[in-house]
């Protein structure tokens, strides 16, 4: 229940709030906005996977994270074909060209709209039996920069072996790295690609799985059990994509519209119950959208904006 109280001559808005914050994330209490993006997320993950109704490979790079060595897709994931190009010796202009038009003009809409990791997030946090936490000052300062270790490790990676390939005749100097370190080890090309082709090729997968294997597994448990408790653990403090398109995303024309007659600290309350980026707005910012660079355009603020005052966030 959100509450707004007068102080002297002026208008302070306090807002407190009963359960809001599990609220937000709670399936069964998910409004139009909430199941209409839930809708688009299942019917883009059924184009990334078309093969399964007989169409071919399109040779279209999507500007979100997506494995294109899923049994069925007929796509490419633009971070993996960035460093499949590095790691090939070639410039990558086409995909970088690909993901800073994306950011530069819609931000990071695809995340909460079209990535099927993303939706898998999704409906992770809304597991009834795990009670939601919120992100402490502490954890933020410990988890903030993992993203950056892995763009940093996962393209330092894929340019030593381009290096490595244009002066020898060798033709994987990394091995199983060597055309895509990242999604060696992504979780979402361990859940997309790498179980649904074992569970294909063989029914032991754990009985005859190898070390590398077992890393994959540990990794994308480690991953999922992370998830259950913070929203969008992963996009919000692991992806790489998502990390390489945050700065471009201050030009996009794509933006959530706020209120400017409501306090720094009540919007940042109302966001800090609601968004599953952890998305924040300065205190003292006289723009009238949402500035932050994690901003998936997902919409909770949208959804969970007390109705009874002023139109706080409009997607715009």
């Amino acid at each position: 229940m959100w509450f707004r109280e007068k102080e002297g001559r002026g208008l302070t808005h306090t807002y407190t709030n009963m359960g809001r914050f599990e609220t937000a994330f709670s399936l069964a209490q998910q409004g139009p906005l909430q199941y209409f993006r839930h809708f688009t997320q299942f019917l883009t993950f059924l184009f990334l996977n078309a093969k399964l109704i007989g169409l071919v490979g399109t040779g279209i790079i999507v500007p979100y994270l997506h494995v294109t060595e899923s049994p069925f897709s007929v796509v490419n994931g633009a971070y993996e074909s960035l460093e499949y190009t590095i790691a090939r010796g070639v410039f990558p202009l086409l995909v970088l060209g690909t993901i800073y038009l994306t950011a530069s003009t819609v931000g990071r809409v695809f995340c909460g709209w079209a990535c099927p990791f993303g939706m898998v997030q999704d409906f992770l946090s809304y597991v009834s039996w795990v009670k939601r936490q919120r992100v402490t000052a502490n954890i933020l300062s410990q988890v903030k920069d993992i993203k950056w270790v892995v763009l940093g490790l996962s393209l330092l990676s894929a340019v030593l072996v381009g290096w490595r390939r244009t002066s020898t005749t060798e033709e994987n100097p990394l091995g199983v790295f060597s055309d895509s370190p990242f999604s060696v080890f992504s979780p979402s090309g361990t859940l997309f690609a790498y179980i649904p082709w074992m569970m294909m090729w063989n029914n032991s997968v754990l009985a005859t799985a190898g070390f590398t294997a077992w890393v994959k597994m540990a990794l994308l448990v480690a991953t999922i059990v992370p998830c259950l408790y913070i929203p969008r653990f992963f996009c919000r403090f692991v992806c790489p994509l998502g990390a390489l398109m945050e700065p471009a995303t201050g030009f996009k024309g794509l933006r959530i519209l706020k209120s400017n007659k409501l306090s720094g600290d009540d919007l940042n309350s109302l966001l800090d119950d609601v968004c599953p980026m952890g998305v924040q707005v300065p205190r003292d910012s006289s723009a009238d959208s949402i500035e932050h660079p994690g901003c998936i355009h997902c919409g909770k603020c949208v959804t969970y904006e007390p109705k009874h005052l002023e139109p706080v966030f409009r997607l715009y």
